[in-house]
């Protein structure tokens, strides 16, 4: 039961929701009206229903003294899951669970003809989810605790897939999940600052396409989707112990460091190219490190490392591109089709092949 407060404060919000993520579908400004979301906070006695009905993200774990878990920004998820054009009866696989309020909200789109499988790669918290998901009655709903990489094949195939876990690269395996002309809305990591590019995607045969949506920031995955593991300390050293170290002053490179386009173009161009937040790293095995700030550059390598990012820094002002106006291409590696796009960037499962797109079409 929801008592006459929070049903006061439930109401505002599931209006709120739908007002900033502008909402046209019934089915989803419905879900978020009935679905609680304090039942969803395990900690929610250490906040007031204001701060749960409202649209904010709220630290679900914090491992390593980072934040490793979260529910979502709301208005957010109700933007991705119209986007994503979930219906009544359709099967929907979820990756990044956290503690089961989006699956919910998932769960109450589809209704009892649908199905949501959810999965999350914290064990804990799958556990927890599985919990209040079967004790709050959302008998449509599976949550595994599992790399989200290998999907489920058992529920195969998905109408949608929805990623709410920042992701490097898809797999062969969810391609195979998911329908003919089955949709994914997904968070890429192209190392253009904390933001993690929102695409919507539509399977044609072996090659999913689609384009950008929207800025947004989600935890990065764990698992095959996630990032592969650099310990840049350890390079660094190898790199000072190798090269020395030389503090480069005044570069340009350090007054574009934060800009979000140059970011993306370095990410697109230069295959070692990682940002951590804060600071821009170019890995180069022959060449050594570059670590970029926004204050200063350091050299840890050859200058022909430092010339290399200068000169992409002239060419980003010649042929610059922007978010909003890109087309995304992923075909699986080894595939016959030509793979065309104004940057090609190889990952492990696919070849990202991005284009630019007059900007007039919208985000729909």
């Amino acid at each position: 039961m929801i008592n006459v407060d929070e049903n006061i404060y439930l109401e505002r919000y599931a209006r709120e929701i739908s007002y900033l993520a502008d909402v046209k579908d019934n089915n989803i400004r419905n879900a978020f009206r009935i679905v609680p979301r304090s039942r969803f906070i395990p900690q929610r006695k250490d906040y007031m229903l204001a701060e749960i009905y409202s649209d904010d993200v709220i630290p679900l774990k914090i491992s390593d003294g980072k934040l490793s878990s979260s529910s979502s920004q709301p208005s957010l998820m109700a933007y991705m899951l119209e986007r994503a054009e979930i219906s009544p009866g359709d099967n929907v696989l979820e990756i990044g669970t956290a503690t089961g309020y989006d699956t919910a909200i998932i769960s109450a789109i589809v209704g009892s003809k649908g199905r949501v499988t959810s999965i999350e790669y914290d064990e804990m918290l799958a556990g927890v989810a599985k919990d209040i998901l079967r004790s709050n009655g959302y008998d449509n709903c599976l949550v595994i605790s599992d790399d989200g990489g290998k999907g489920y094949p058992p529920n195969a195939p998905y109408d949608e897939i929805v990623v709410t876990v920042g992701i490097y690269d898809l797999t062969r395996e969810l391609l195979k999940q998911l329908k003919e002309r089955g949709r994914i809305v997904a968070p890429f990591i192209y190392y253009c600052g904390e933001s993690t590019p929102l695409f919507k995607l539509q399977r044609k045969g072996n090659i999913l396409r689609g384009r950008f949506l929207l800025d947004s920031i989600f935890i990065h995955a764990k698992g095959r989707i996630g990032t592969p593991e650099y310990d840049i300390r350890k390079y660094m050293e190898k790199c000072k112990n190798e090269f020395g170290k030389k503090i480069v002053h005044a570069s340009s490179l350090s007054r574009e460091v934060y800009n979000r386009d140059f970011l993306l173009y370095l990410s697109l161009t230069e295959d070692s190219a990682i940002f951590d937040g804060k600071v821009l790293y170019v890995l180069d095995d022959k060449y050594g490190l570059l670590q970029i700030s926004k204050a200063l550059v350091i050299l840890y390598g050859d200058e022909v490392l430092l010339k290399r990012l200068e000169y992409a820094a002239r060419q980003y002002k010649v042929n610059r591109i922007h978010l909003n106006n890109l087309e995304l291409t992923l075909f699986p590696k080894g595939t016959s089709a030509e793979i065309k796009g104004d940057f090609i960037v190889k990952r492990k499962d696919f070849v990202h092949a991005f284009t630019s797109a007059p900007t007039s079409r919208g985000n729909a």
